[in-house]
């Protein structure tokens, strides 16, 4: 389809982070093929299929949540109120274990649709198991990174089975999905696992997805283990021999900063699950200053309680300025690129989506501005970060088709998943 959205006000997220107040967008197919600042004889010219008139709304590029585990909107406020290792190993997994196929399939729809209904077009994922999330990834039409399979994977035996997974997703499904290798953490998988791990993302030609220095008991149960912190061991087993998405990273020491530096990791910064598991708040300012690819995260839902992707924006913007005393630290136009071309690089679809401009894929959100809480709209991209929510996003476009419009899913069934999701909570929880 060629689709034309006219009268929009135009974030790009350029190089220059330019606004263009009056502007057009032309799809066609999967790719931006024009964006103008008026009508021009390119626009007259552009034959669509289709006009959305987008007068007072707002086109952005779509958000990138670089960690998530859509499946676990399931636990969803329970297990609240607890340090993460009592929560993970005391009320999560336990129940996890207890999850059938179906109730995956559910709750990752769930979540999926949660995300994108704040505007998410691309998103990270682990969960076990991950051919039921690039199943879910191929029903909504979102673009995506898949972290899996979550086999025990004997690296005698399983093997081969792990990298042809691996090379069967990766860039399939016209370019939707990029498939990584999985290290949940340091502390939960043995150095055999780690290293195969990496072998395996090594042969298959992918990236990795790991949690790193989350809460402070994985450093003491390391240092004393190791005598070193998990992001030095981790460097030390060859894993950011491999391109790295490290979530978290709340407890850094000087060393690990270089090594982020060094090795080019890109960290998923989950600033909401950090702060309900009571874990800390990492050094996004310090991060940012010293050139790391900073992204940001919703985590799960039942860390996090809901997987609203605007709240992090905004909560990533204000609390490092609180935590620091400075109001001048993350800015929003730091936060908007966080959001969508730092997510984008992280994620390998740098050169893919991130901004709008020619010859990038069609990854772009609506959003309504004609609203009390975004009047008058005197700069944009505070708008976006300061006052805007979730739900003012309108429209949602991933790979040139329209996945939701005027806030109602387009690809899938909203009212069957939520019935679904609460019938396998009642009988779970």
């Amino acid at each position: 389809m060629k689709l034309l959205i006219k009268n929009a006000k135009i974030l790009p997220v350029d190089a220059a982070m330019s606004v263009i107040e009056n502007g057009w967008i032309g799809i066609d197919g999967s790719t931006i093929v024009l964006v103008e600042e008026r009508e021009t004889e390119a626009v007259l010219a552009f034959d669509a299929d289709r006009v959305i008139d987008a007068k007072g709304k707002m086109a952005m590029p779509g958000f990138v949540n670089t960690h998530s585990h859509s499946p676990m909107t399931i636990l969803r406020c329970y297990g609240d109120d607890l340090p993460l290792n009592e929560w993970l190993f005391g009320k999560m997994i336990p129940t996890e274990e207890k999850f059938s196929k179906e109730d995956i399939y559910w709750g990752g729809m769930l979540g999926m649709m949660e995300q994108i209904k704040s505007g998410v077009t691309c998103l990270a994922d682990m969960y076990e198991p991950s051919n039921i999330l690039t199943d879910m990834v191929v029903e909504n039409q979102i673009r995506a990174n898949i972290a899996g399979p979550h086999i025990t994977m004997n690296p005698e035996k399983e093997y081969e089975e792990y990298v042809a997974h691996i090379k069967k997703w990766n860039n399939s499904h016209d370019g939707l999905i990029r498939e990584s290798a999985i290290i949940h953490a340091i502390y939960t998988y043995s150095e055999e696992k780690i290293r195969a791990r990496v072998a395996a993302a090594k042969e298959a030609g992918t990236g990795m997805q790991i949690h790193i220095s989350e809460a402070p008991f994985e450093q003491a149960q390391i240092f004393e283990k190791y005598q070193k912190t998990p992001m030095q061991m981790l460097e030390s087993w060859g894993v950011f021999d491999v391109p790295t998405v490290a979530a978290h990273c709340v407890h850094l020491t000087d060393g690990d900063f270089e090594i982020l530096k060094k090795r080019d990791i890109s960290v998923a910064h989950c600033p909401s699950s950090n702060l309900k598991l009571g874990s800390g708040i990492a050094d996004v300012p310090r991060m940012l200053a010293e050139g790391i690819n900073v992204s940001i995260g919703t985590d799960g839902a039942s860390s996090n309680s809901n997987l609203n992707f605007v709240e992090e924006m905004h909560m990533t913007a204000m609390i490092h300025k609180g935590n620091s005393m400075n109001p001048l630290v993350v800015n929003a136009k730091e936060v908007i690129r966080m959001a969508t071309v730092n997510g984008a690089k992280a994620l390998g679809f740098g050169n893919e989506v991130g901004s709008l401009e020619v010859g990038k894929k069609a990854d772009l959100i609506l959003v309504d501005t004609d609203k009390a809480h975004l009047t008058p709209l005197n700069n944009p991209f505070s708008a976006a970060v300061y006052s805007m929510q979730g739900s003012d996003v309108d429209t949602v476009i991933v790979n040139g088709k329209i996945l939701m419009e005027n806030r109602e899913m387009s690809l899938v069934d909203e009212e069957k998943i939520k019935y679904n999701v609460n019938k396998i909570a009642k009988r779970l929880i």
